[in-house]
């Protein structure tokens, strides 16, 4: 991402502008935090896929969407092989995905499912 694309896509009409942080390890948050500024974009338009349960901790999971949330980037989790995954990481894809559940409940300890 550079400045120029950065202005590029604040002139055209976009209305939902997806990116992914799927590789924990990589430097995307530093990415997103140079460009995000840049983007004329509010969180609801403005999305980034995160895979969960693979080659990740659950911490680490929650740590990205904490930083997306941060930065005004909304997340959307991805759980890889949904079948052999943790019940927590089902909950929290539940928790993130539902964009009410998510704007009304600040962090995911404090998620009950019971609830929603």
């Amino acid at each position: 991402m550079t400045d120029k694309k950065c202005d590029q896509l604040n002139r055209m009409n976009i209305s939902m502008l997806h990116f992914a942080w799927d590789n924990y390890e990589f430097d995307t948050y530093e990415k997103f935090k140079r460009f995000r500024p840049l983007i004329d974009l509010d969180e609801r338009r403005l999305c980034a896929y995160v895979l969960t349960n693979f080659n990740t901790t659950h911490e680490q999971d929650l740590e990205r969407i904490y930083k997306l949330k941060e930065l005004g980037i909304t997340p959307y989790v991805m759980i890889f092989s949904k079948q052999t995954a943790p019940q927590k990481t089902r909950l929290l894809q539940r928790w993130c995905n539902n964009r009410f559940i998510f704007r009304a409940v600040e962090r995911f300890e404090d998620y009950d499912r019971k609830k929603g």
